[in-house]
């Protein structure tokens, strides 16, 4: 599914991604300090599709319910180490449906890369300092099917 296609997609959409289902429950625009807008739609089970505006690279970010001990550096989850990669902040601009976060939160987060291209983000909601944890991989838009 190309990228214009799934941001497009109404709420309750059923879509397979890497062959799990997936029912966009909420989607959410936020407005990075650069100025350009990410997409992050989740399903009702609390995954998250994350769209990166500027190379279209997609990834699939399945939450973790333990606490994930980081540092500026590494990550370690599930016995396997993450490397620091990337950093940004940006205000959830635009939401629709019900999701984690609210319209006008400013969110901070992490990314953590592993050897083998697995991603571990860690997201901040500055205004009430909510940590929340997700791990993933790049998909492919061939991998995201109605």
């Amino acid at each position: 599914m190309k990228v214009n296609k799934l941001l497009a997609s109404e709420l309750g959409a059923e879509l397979s991604v890497a062959n799990e289902p997936f029912v966009l429950q909420s989607k959410l625009t936020l407005k990075l300090e650069g100025g350009v807008n990410a997409h992050w739609l989740f399903s009702n089970s609390g995954t998250c599709l994350s769209i990166n505006p500027e190379t279209e690279e997609i990834l699939i970010l399945r939450p973790v319910e333990k606490e994930i001990e980081h540092d500026d550096e590494v990550v370690v989850e599930s016995g396997k180490d993450y490397e620091f990669s990337y950093e940004d902040r940006g205000a959830v601009e635009e939401l629709g449906g019900e999701g984690v976060f609210d319209e006008g939160d400013e969110l901070e987060f992490m990314e953590y890369e592993a050897g083998d291209g697995d991603r571990v983000r860690i997201v901040t909601n500055t205004y009430n300092g909510e940590e929340r944890a997700f791990v993933g991989n790049v998909v492919t838009e061939e991998d995201i099917v109605e």
